[in-house]
């Protein structure tokens, strides 16, 4: 492999990941796992920290490649354990779609880091590929019985005790 085309393969990298966590970030896709939004996190924050060091400071050898990687990688770590407020998790299906029992509108829960409690919504998911999901939020009293089935299914993905 060439210089130049690894060079365009690490942007192309960096571009796509960086626009699939603005997309998350700024639209109401949804990473719906961890792992998932740390996977393109780090390929964003690696690939443009490793463009910058080629460019900036002549970062060529594999091992300070790696020594870098490993870096990111433990900001990322410490980026997502200060300031991650937790996934989203489904508590309740309360509606499905007649026509598509995969799109949803749920009760989801999440508890805050660093405090007591948590967070709820009502949302509309629609599942798009796997750990992706378009969500908007939704006011159940404005629901079409025509478009929607009323299930109240419980599923506690959050795993708290049930009364």
């Amino acid at each position: 492999m060439t210089q130049r085309t690894r060079k365009i393969i690490l942007f192309l990298v960096f571009a796509a990941a960086t626009a699939i966590i603005l997309l998350n970030r700024l639209t109401s896709l949804y990473i719906n796992s961890t792992a998932v939004h740390f996977i393109f996190f780090f390929l964003s924050l690696g690939s443009i920290v490793i463009i910058l060091g080629e460019y900036l400071f002549e970062l060529k050898k594999a091992g300070s490649i790696a020594v870098t990687l490993i870096l990111v990688v433990i900001a990322c770590f410490l980026k997502a354990f200060f300031t991650w407020g937790g996934d989203w998790k489904t508590q309740t299906i309360l509606f499905k779609a007649q026509d598509a029992p995969s799109h949803t509108i749920e009760l989801q829960m999440r508890g805050d880091r660093f405090a007591f409690g948590y967070k709820n919504q009502i949302v509309e998911r629609q599942p798009i590929v796997p750990y992706f999901d378009w969500v908007e939020k939704v006011d159940t009293s404005k629901v079409s019985t025509a478009k929607w089935k009323r299930v109240d299914e419980s599923v506690n993905e959050m795993k708290l005790p049930e009364n």
